[in-house]
C-alpha cells in the first residue's frame, strides 16, 4: 500500500548494471587516448537487505567512475516514484586508522554501519531504553499526549493504539471504526487537541491517507466527528492557542480549519506566478505553528523550501531554500526562536536556522556515518532529538555545542517517526522513536 523510500541500481535494457558499461567505456577511452593510463578501480557495494530499510524496501548504493552513471535517490513519503538526481560519491572517511585503507574495506565498513553491525540495539550516553512497544502493523506516526501520560501510535492498517507511558507501556485502547476498517488507509499523522495546562487532553485528531480526518475521544474509543478533505493529508498542526488546526499534503496547499466548528477558515497556497515562489508546488510533509504567535506557521516538503506563512494572507511571506523534508522534520524552539530541519539526504541533513532572519546558524555534523534524517524536534532550550535512516539511529544533541550526548544505535530499520514529551511535572524529556512495527520509549537525562 505504501511505497516508501527506496534506492535502485540503474539497469539498461539488457539487464546489465552501469558499472559494467562504465568499465567498458573507460577501457574504450583508454585505447583512444594515451593520456589515460589506467581506468580507476570500481567498487560496488552490493545489496543491502530490504528488511533493514525504512519502509521495508531495498536500499542499494553504487559508486561508479564511468561518466554515464547515475543513481536514483529516494525523496520520501507516500506512494511516490523515485526522482533522478546526479550521482554523488560516497563520503571520503577513514574507517580505520590506516590512511591507505583499501576501497573494498571502506565499502564493507559502510555496509556494516548501515545494517547495525549485526548487533543488538544499544544505548549510549545520556539516554536509555525504558520500554519497547510492538504492534501488529507497521507504524506510520506517533504522538505523546500533552501531559506525556499516553502515546498514540498510528499504523499502516488504519488503526491507532493508545499506550500508557509507564514502565511496561501497557495498551489502553484501539481507535477504529467502520470507516477505518472498510477503507484500511494508513494513519498519516496524529495530534492531541491542545488544552490549557495542567488539564489533560481528552481528544485526539487523526488524519488518514485518503483524506479522512477524525476526532476521537481516545480513552473511550468514541469517534466524535469525521471530515473528508478529499486530499491525501500528510501533515497536521494546531496553532499555539488551539483555535485553529492546519492540514497539508499532496497538493501543496494548507487548509486552515476552525477547531470549534471544524469549518474551513482559509486556504494557504502558492500564487499563479511561479517566479515568486510564495508557496509549495509539491507535497508538504511537515507543519510547525509558531509557539507564541498564533497566526504564524512554517511548512516544508519535497520542493526543498521552508515556507513562512502569516495565516491572515493566502501566500507565503518569505522562505528558506535547501531543506528536503520527507517526514516530521521541522520544529521551532519556543525559547531561542530557532528552527531545526531534518532532510532526507546524506549531507547537510540536520540544520539549525534563525527564525527571524532565516539565516543558517549551523549544519550539525554526523558522528561517524551520514544519516538521512526523517525527524527532528527541540527538547527545551538546550537539546534536540533527531532520527533517521541509511545509518539507523536516534540522537540526543546538545544545542549549545551541537554535539551528540546520547544515542540509540544499531536500530534494525530506519526510524520512520519520532516525538518528544517535555512536561513541567517531569524532570527530563522522553523520546518515542518508531521503526517497522516497533516503538522505543527512551528516557533522557542531562
Amino acid at each position: 500500500m505504501f511505497h516508501g523510500l527506496k534506492g535502485i541500481f540503474h539497469k539498461d535494457k539488457g539487464g546489465q548494471n552501469l558499472l559494467k558499461h562504465g568499465a567498458m567505456a573507460v577501457a574504450s577511452q583508454s585505447r583512444r587516448s594515451s593520456a589515460v593510463e589506467d581506468a580507476p578501480r570500481r567498487v560496488r557495494l552490493a545489496d543491502i537487505s530490504g528488511e533493514r530499510s525504512q519502509f521495508g524496501l531495498e536500499n542499494r548504493l553504487s559508486e561508479a567512475s564511468g561518466s554515464g552513471s547515475r543513481r536514483t535517490l529516494p525523496v520520501g513519503g507516500l506512494a511516490s516514484r523515485s526522482s533522478v538526481m546526479e550521482t554523488r560519491p560516497l563520503p571520503k572517511r577513514n574507517w580505520s586508522t590506516a590512511s591507505d585503507m583499501p576501497a573494498e574495506r571502506s565499502a564493507q565498513a559502510l555496509a556494516l554501519a548501515m545494517m547495525g553491525d549485526g548487533k543488538d540495539v544499544r544505548a549510549e550516553g545520556s539516554v536509555k531504553i525504558a520500554s519497547t512497544i510492538t504492534t501488529s502493523a507497521e507504524i506510520m506516526c506517533c504522538r505523546f499526549s500533552n501531559n506525556g501520560v499516553h502515546l498514540a501510535v498510528g499504523t499502516v492498517s488504519g488503526g491507532t493504539s493508545i499506550y500508557s507511558t509507564d514502565d511496561v507501556a501497557s495498551h489502553v485502547v484501539l481507535l477504529q471504526d467502520h470507516d477505518t476498517l472498510e477503507r484500511s488507509m494508513p494513519v498519516t499523522c496524529a495530534r492531541f487537541v491542545p488544552v490549557p495546562e495542567p488539564k489533560p487532553s481528552t481528544v485526539l485528531l487523526n488524519a488518514y491517507g485518503d483524506g479522512l480526518v477524525k476526532f476521537w475521544r481516545y480513552m473511550s474509543g468514541e469517534c466524535l466527528q469525521t471530515l473528508d478533505v478529499d486530499e491525501q493529508v500528510l501533515a497536521l498542526s494546531f496553532d499555539c492557542l488551539g483555535k485553529y488546526f492546519q492540514l497539508a499534503g499532496e497538493d501543496g496547499a494548507i487548509r486552515v480549519f476552525d477547531a470549534a466548528t471544524s469549518r474551513l477558515a482559509g486556504r494557504l497556497h502558492a500564487s499563479a506566478d511561479h517566479a515568486l515562489n510564495d508557496g509549495h508546488r509539491s507535497r508538504v510533509f511537515a507543519l510547525a505553528a509558531h509557539p507564541h504567535t498564533p497566526h504564524e506557521l512554517l511548512s516544508a516538503g519535497w520542493d526543498n523550501t521552508v515556507q513562512f506563512w502569516d495565516m491572515r494572507h493566502p501566500h507565503a511571506v518569505r522562505r528558506i531554500y535547501g531543506p528536503h523534508i520527507c517526514g516530521e522534520g521541522l520544529s521551532i524552539d519556543p525559547i531561542s526562536n530557532r528552527v531545526v530541519t531534518a532532510s532526507w539526504r546524506r549531507r547537510q541533513a540536520l540544520q539549525v536556522w534563525d527564525y527571524g532572519s532565516g539565516e543558517l546558524i549551523t549544519d550539525i555534523q554526523p558522528d561517524s556515518h551520514e544519516s538521512m534524517q526523517t525527524g527532528a524536534q527541540f527538547m527545551g532550550q538546550d537539546y534536540l532529538a533527531a532520527s533517521g535512516g541509511f545509518v539507523n539511529l536516534v540522537r540526543m544533541i546538545d544545542c549549545r555545542a551541537f554535539v551528540t550526548v546520547g544515542s540509540i544505535r544499531n536500530v534494525p530499520q530506519s526510524v520512520r517517526c519520532q516525538d518528544v514529551s517535555v512536561c513541567a511535572d517531569k524532570q527530563f524529556p522522553r523520546i518515542a522513536a518508531c521503526f517497522g512495527s516497533e516503538a522505543l520509549l527512551i528516557d533522557t537525562w542531562y
